[in-house]
C-alpha cells in the first residue's frame, strides 16, 4: 500500500513488481502510467507492454495521459525535456534516454493496433477469440451485456422455480422470497468458479451436505421437524414425573394451573403433533433468551416433591441443548437446500447461455485464467502471443 511520494516513486520503477493499492484519487493511475513510461524509456517495445483497467474509461485516461505526456516530451527542448525526465526518474537521465524520449511519441503512434491498454473483459475477449478451440468455446461466441445477462438470469431462475421438487422450495420458502431467492442468485452467480471448486474438492453436492452436517453435530439429513419428533417422545422427555404433579399443578397457582393445563393437553398429543407446540413447551422451562427460568413451579410444589424440581431443571437443561442442536439442523438443511437450488441455477444459466453461444463477462476472465492454467495447452498459447500474433 503506497503512503508516500517515496513509495510512488518506487512503484514506478520496472525493476520492482509491486501491489499498488489505495483509495481513489490517491495517484494509482500517475503510478502506473509513469511506470510505463519508465519502460518505454528502458527500450520496451510498445507493442510489448500490456495495461488492463476495470472500466473503459480509466483505460482511455490512462491512453491520453501517456500520448499527451510523449507529445509533451516531443516538443520541449533539452534543457526542459532534463528536468521532466530527471523528475521521473528520480535521477539524471543519460543521453540516449533523453533521444529516445523525443522519438517516442512517434514510436508509439506507430506501433501497429497501437499500446494495448484495455479493460480486461477486452483483453480476455481478444485472447479466446484467438484461441476458442483451446478454451472449449465455440468460435463464433458473443458477450452479453449486463442487461441481457440480467434477463437471461432471471429465466434461468423461473425455470429452477418450475423443476425443482416441491419440498425443498418449502424449505427455501421459510428462509427467503422469491425476490430475495433472486437477488441471492444474481450475487453468487459472480462467484461461480468458487462454488463450483468447493463442489469439486468435495467430490459432489451430497459430499459437501454429509460434511456440513457433520460439522454443525447434526446427523445426516435429520430434519428439524424430525429432530423433534425424536426428542419429544415419551421416552425422552420426564414423561412420568411430569404427570406425577398434574393434579398437584390443578390446586396451586394461576400460573401453575396455566401450566398444567397446558401439560395435560401436550403430554395427550402424539410426538408428531408436539413438534407445532415445542416453542409452547419450551417457553415453560426457558425464557426468550434461552435462560432457565428461576421460577419452574411455585415454592410450595416444590416443598411437597423436592425431587420435581430437579427434574424439571434436568428437562429445561436438555431443551437449551435441544435448541442449539434445533438451530443447527434448520442451517444445515437450509444450506443444503440454498446450495441445490444455486447449483441448479447455475446449471439452466449454462444451459441458457450455450444454446445462444453466449459468455458473460465473468465467463471471459474465467475462461481465459482456465487457458492460461491447463498445463497442455498454456505453453503453446503463450509462445503464440509472445510470437506477436494479431
Amino acid at each position: 500500500m503506497i503512503h508516500s511520494s517515496v513509495e510512488q516513486r518506487q512503484a514506478t520503477s520496472p525493476h520492482h513488481s509491486c501491489w499498488v493499492e489505495a483509495s481513489a484519487g490517491t495517484g494509482k493511475t500517475k503510478v502506473l502510467t509513469d511506470r510505463v513510461l519508465n519502460l518505454l524509456l528502458m527500450g520496451a517495445p510498445a507493442e510489448h507492454i500490456l495495461c488492463l483497467t476495470f472500466t473503459k474509461a480509466a483505460a482511455a485516461e490512462m491512453a491520453n495521459r501517456i500520448q499527451e505526456k510523449l507529445a509533451v516530451w516531443a516538443s520541449l527542448k533539452r534543457e526542459e525535456l532534463f528536468q521532466e525526465l530527471e523528475t521521473l526518474l528520480n535521477r539524471s537521465p543519460k543521453d540516449p534516454e533523453l533521444e529516445r524520449a523525443k522519438r517516442l511519441f512517434s514510436l508509439v503512434i506507430d506501433t501497429p493496433g497501437g499500446m494495448k491498454i484495455q479493460t480486461i473483459h477486452s483483453f480476455c475477449q481478444t485472447i479466446l477469440k484467438k484461441f476458442p478451440l483451446e478454451a472449449e468455446i465455440p468460435p463464433h461466441f458473443k458477450v452479453t451485456d449486463e442487461g441481457t445477462s440480467k434477463e437471461l438470469l432471471r429465466e434461468s431462475f423461473q425455470r429452477t422455480l418450475k423443476i425443482l421438487p416441491q419440498p425443498l422450495l418449502s424449505i427455501l420458502s421459510k428462509h427467503a422470497s422469491p425476490q430475495q431467492l433472486f437477488g441471492l442468485f444474481c450475487s453468487l452467480s459472480h462467484k461461480r468458479p468458487k462454488i463450483n471448486a468447493i463442489i469439486a474438492y468435495t467430490s459432489s453436492l451430497d459430499a459437501l451436505a454429509e460434511k456440513i452436517y457433520k460439522t454443525l453435530d447434526v446427523p445426516f439429513r435429520l430434519s428439524p421437524q424430525g429432530l423433534l419428533e425424536q426428542t419429544l417422545n415419551d421416552t425422552q422427555i420426564p414423561y412420568r414425573d411430569l404427570l406425577e404433579i398434574l393434579p398437584l399443578l390443578e390446586t396451586s397457582t394461576l400460573k401453575d394451573q396455566k401450566m398444567g393445563v397446558f401439560l395435560q393437553d401436550w403430554l395427550r398429543t402424539p410426538p408428531q403433533e408436539r413438534t407445532r407446540q415445542f416453542n409452547a413447551y419450551q417457553s415453560l422451562f426457558l425464557t426468550k433468551s434461552g435462560e432457565v427460568r428461576k421460577s419452574l413451579i411455585s415454592s410450595s410444589i416444590a416443598k411437597k416433591i423436592p425431587t420435581i424440581l430437579s427434574v424439571l431443571n434436568e428437562e429445561a437443561e436438555r431443551l437449551q441443548k435441544l435448541e442449539k442442536l434445533y438451530n443447527h439442523a434448520v442451517i444445515a438443511e437450509a444450506t443444503e437446500a440454498f446450495l441445490t437450488f444455486i447449483l441448479c441455477c447455475f446449471d439452466q444459466y449454462k444451459q441458457l447461455k450455450a444454446s445462444d453461444a453466449v459468455l458473460d463477462y465473468d465467463d471471459l476472465i474465467h475462461l481465459t485464467a482456465n487457458l492460461f492454467q491447463k498445463p497442455d495447452i498454456a505453453p503453446w498459447v503463450l509462445y503464440k502471443l509472445d510470437g506477436g500474433i494479431q
